[in-house]
C-alpha cells in the first residue's frame, strides 16, 4: 500500500494541474497604440494619415445608417466569413461629437478597437473555477470627408 502512495500523490498533482492551466488569449481587432494616437491633432491630421497609422477602420458610420461590424476576432479566422457580426445604431457613435460640432452630410466616424480577452480556469474532479478578463481600447475618429481632415476623436481605454 504504502508503495502506491506516492504513485496516488504525483497522479493527483499531475491531474491538478493539467487542470490548471490559463487558455490563450483571444484578441480582436488590431492594436490601438498610444504613440500613433496622440499624434491626431484635429484640424490638421488627414483621413491618409490615419489610414496610414491604423489601417482600415472596422466600421465607418453615416449619419441614419445601422452598421453591420465584422469581428476579426483570432479564433475566428478560419471561420466562414472570418466571423460574426454585430449590428449597432451610427447614432449612438454621432452623439459622442455631436454636442461639440455642428455635424453635416459630409462627416464620417472611422470606428477601431481592440479586445484582449483572457481566461483562467481550475478543473477539478467535480468542481470547476474559472475567472477571466477583458481588456478593451475603441477609437472614434470624426472626418469631414469634404475636406478630408479630422475635426476631432475620442479614445478610450477599458
Amino acid at each position: 500500500m504504502r508503495k502506491f502512495l506516492p504513485l496516488a500523490v504525483a497522479g493527483f498533482i499531475i491531474i491538478f494541474l493539467w487542470g490548471c492551466a490559463p487558455a490563450p488569449p483571444v484578441t480582436t481587432g488590431r492594436p490601438l497604440e498610444d504613440g500613433k494616437i496622440i499624434r491626431i491633432q484635429p484640424g490638421k491630421t488627414t483621413k491618409e494619415a490615419v489610414i496610414e497609422w491604423f489601417g482600415a477602420p472596422m466600421a465607418i458610420a453615416v449619419q441614419g445608417e445601422v452598421l453591420k461590424i465584422q469581428t476579426e476576432a483570432s479564433w475566428a479566422k478560419n471561420m466562414p466569413r472570418g466571423g460574426y457580426y454585430f449590428e449597432i445604431d451610427s447614432e449612438t457613435f454621432f452623439e459622442l461629437f455631436s454636442s461639440k460640432h455642428e455635424l453635416t452630410e459630409y462627416h464620417r466616424i472611422y470606428y477601431y478597437y481592440h479586445a484582449v480577452s483572457t481566461k483562467y480556469a481550475v478543473i477539478l474532479v467535480f468542481a470547476a473555477h474559472e475567472r477571466g478578463k477583458t481588456v478593451i481600447d475603441k477609437l472614434w475618429i470624426l472626418v469631414n470627408e469634404e475636406t478630408g481632415i479630422v475635426e476631432d476623436y475620442v479614445f478610450r481605454k477599458h
